[in-house]
């Protein structure tokens, strides 16, 4: 009896933990033309309309470079500009880190739409950071700067960058850019930092006769075109070019989530 209650527990003890999961979640699809809601985050929970592609997309990154809306590839309905939506609702039993509720996410998604995914290497097509015709304009720093870069206001697009490498920069430029159909932003201006600079994106918002700045039908401004603007003020451009990045691979994925 001892040997066989030891077997039982020593099976208990490594039996995998269950993924993390929300506590209540609704899904409902939304067919038809609809205005999307972005994805909104709190300390216990996630709310989103979207096309599922966005929010598979936000459930699998983990950081600059990783799973964007054209690095997945599956089902032409995922993504933008299909009109099939999803409104998803869902809490956690208490306050988590955002890391947490894209594991919860991804839980919810393989249970509702049964979707299997799985990570590869491909080259696409990247928007890559080059030094300009008449080479950089950049001030080297002393040392290493630590955080993130500052505004000059709460609200603002004019950053100050203190100690930054290029690679990190266009790290951040892929952040702003994070957009259906908007290629990653990669580094290849060859330089070795960090430097100092100021990157003025504000000047640079197109608006309408009456002042206010111009959206498209997601509510979002156009980045890319601002950065192209903005650059050259560095010695630095965007060149269309192909590079390796790795791709999510829907391998399932169901239309109709089940019932609520």
């Amino acid at each position: 009896m001892a040997v066989a209650t030891l077997t039982v527990s020593s099976a208990l003890a490594q039996a995998p933990a269950a993924p993390p999961a929300f506590d209540v979640a609704s899904v409902k699809r939304v067919p038809g033309p609809a205005r999307q809601r972005p994805l909104r985050t709190e300390p216990d929970g996630v709310s989103v309309l979207s096309v599922l592609g966005y929010v598979i997309e936000w459930a699998y990154a983990s950081g600059p470079q990783q799973s964007r809306l054209e690095d997945l590839k599956g089902p032409d309905w995922l993504l933008y500009p299909s009109t099939e939506l999803y409104d998803i609702g869902a809490k956690a039993s208490g306050p988590v880190s955002t890391g947490e509720l894209r594991l919860m996410m991804r839980t919810l998604l393989a249970s509702r739409f049964k979707l299997v995914v799985h990570r590869e290497s491909r080259v696409v097509p990247v928007l890559a950071v080059v030094v300009g015709k008449d080479g950089p304009k950049l001030t080297r720093a002393a040392s290493m700067g630590e955080g993130a870069p500052r505004s000059s206001a709460p609200g603002q697009m004019n950053y100050s960058y203190q100690g930054f490498t290029m690679a990190q920069f266009a790290d951040d430029l892929d952040r702003m850019t994070r957009t259906p159909g908007t290629p990653h932003v990669v580094d290849q201006t060859g330089l070795a930092g960090p430097f100092d600079f100021t990157f003025d994106l504000q000047q640079y918002l197109d608006k309408d006769a009456s002042g206010h700045v111009l959206r498209d039908e997601r509510g979002e401004v156009d980045i890319v075109t601002m950065i192209n603007r903005a650059l050259p003020e560095l010695g630095l451009r965007l060149e269309t070019t192909r590079a390796p990045v790795e791709v999510l691979v829907i391998d399932h994925v169901e239309k109709e989530p089940t019932a609520n």
